[in-house]
């Protein structure tokens, strides 16, 4: 029978969102207050060339969600649906008290920490590990119980309470987690007297150096009433550092973009700090630049878990947008790190030399249409002698036979260079339309007239 902390426990393994992976978050920048709409309707355009080439880009409603803090059921909801889940494994209803469990942790997962939280995490895990087991899920059980370590080295079970393999199981994963190499965790805040939050469990204030088995390792901090969403700690293969920067909350713009309001100083930081914040594995960004007269878009990717400026990339504006192609060839470079567009900048390096057919081709055309414009001009002053000839020999009367041959010989001649003429004429004006577009579209890939550079 489905009790109703059963159901209630149901209700919120419906609610629970998926889970974030690996991902790449597309982002506009600009210093206080933030962007504006022009940048923002940019930065969109890239973001989307940028999501026509990789997996994985983020859509903007859900960073404005990470933007705005976790949401969903309560600690004492959580609490109440713990104990419909527990009332089932009692009841012999394993199966249903595993996936009302994995409910009640994932979304503990999503709550601030605190100790209160990471107690009943703990009680959370400890259960499921326990349901897995009695289910024959022994590995699943294991994995469970070495994450629980890993967050709680000292915890200790009744064992009136539980099983004695259960119990075996927990010692063999703590036996485990004392035999892994260790790295040291260097954690610094913005903030002095900031708390600092390993796998939910409060290790002290920052900054403190923590010695750890080598993996992966979620950090959050607390300053007063702020907080810092949590962020992962690589040192799986050396020692690692991170920084819980409580600025970075008070420069989201959820509603520009969404976007970064951040300062030049200390910039990269900020963004690779902001991008753990939401849960990115590389965060792109989008900001202009102006040098003299000439604006830029500057695309630039970082790598969050490296905490490293991976590559970047500019574009020049034209009248305050994107050029044909702009984004799509700025989009390539930030992903694949290659251009064969001369519309891409990279600061540092000397601009590549733009292709150059549609110049030659312009210039090859416009040169060909001057010579059939030529002829044209040529046949025309023609046709107008031979007419001229021919009305002279009217005037003059067409009374002999020889006359009247000549008249039409120059008739003949005259009709002939206006149909050369008239042909001659419509190609050059074809011609100069088609000179007019391939230069244009030359123009606007290369910023250049013809072959020639200004």
């Amino acid at each position: 029978m489905l009790t109703f902390h059963s159901y209630l426990a149901a209700v919120l393994l419906a609610q629970v969102e998926a889970p974030r992976v690996d991902s790449v978050g597309a982002l506009s920048l600009a210093p206080p207050p933030g962007p504006g709409a022009a940048l923002a309707e940019i930065a969109t355009e890239l973001r989307e060339a940028i999501a026509g080439r990789r997996a994985g880009v983020v859509e903007p409603r859900q960073l404005r969600l990470r933007m705005s803090g976790p949401t969903g059921p309560t600690l004492e909801e959580l609490d109440r649906a713990f104990e419909g889940a527990r009332a089932a494994s009692l009841a012999g209803d394993h199966q249903g008290s595993v996936r009302a469990l994995r409910s009640v942790v994932e979304e503990m997962e999503k709550l601030p920490d605190g100790a209160e939280t990471f107690s009943q995490w703990v009680r959370a895990v400890t259960r499921l590990a326990r349901s897995e087991l009695d289910l024959g899920h022994t590995d699943t059980a294991r994995s469970l119980l070495e994450r629980l370590v890993r967050a709680a080295p000292d915890l200790e079970l009744d064992r009136d309470l539980h099983p004695g393999r259960f119990l075996q199981l927990l010692e063999n994963a703590r036996s485990a987690l004392r035999s892994e190499p260790t790295h040291r965790l260097a954690v610094t805040a913005s903030g002095p007297g900031a708390r600092v939050y390993l796998d939910r469990r409060d290790v002290g204030s920052a900054p403190l150096e923590l010695v750890l088995a080598r993996g992966q390792y979620r950090l959050s901090g607390l300053l007063g009433s702020a907080r810092v969403l949590p962020v992962t700690a690589d040192i799986r293969e050396a020692d690692g550092s991170v920084l819980l920067d409580f600025t970075v909350p008070e420069s989201f713009c959820p509603d520009l973009g969404p976007g970064l309001a951040l300062s030049e100083e200390d910039r990269s930081r900020r963004v690779v700090a902001a991008g753990g914040y939401l849960g990115l594995a590389e965060i792109v960004t989008a900001r202009l630049l102006v040098e003299g007269s000439v604006s830029y878009l500057v695309g630039t990717l970082y790598d969050v878990r490296r905490g490293m400026l991976v590559r970047e990339g500019r574009v020049r504006l034209e009248a305050g947008a994107l050029p044909g192609g702009g984004a799509a060839a700025l989009a390539e470079f930030l992903v694949s790190g290659s251009t064969t567009s001369g519309l891409v900048e990279i600061p540092g390096e000397p601009p590549p030399s733009p292709p150059r057919a549609l110049g030659w081709t312009a210039l090859a055309s416009g040169i060909v249409t001057v010579g059939i414009a030529a002829f044209a001009a040529r046949e025309t002053r023609s046709a107008s002698a031979n007419y001229r000839e021919a009305r002279n020999l009217r005037s003059g009367g067409l009374g002999t036979y020889e006359a009247v041959v000549q008249y039409n010989r120059a008739v003949d001649r005259g009709d002939a260079a206006r149909r050369d003429a008239t042909a001659a004429w419509v190609v050059a004006g074809v011609g100069a339309v088609a000179t007019g577009v391939i230069g244009y579209l030359n123009y606007r890939r290369t910023g250049e007239f013809g072959p020639f550079r200004f």
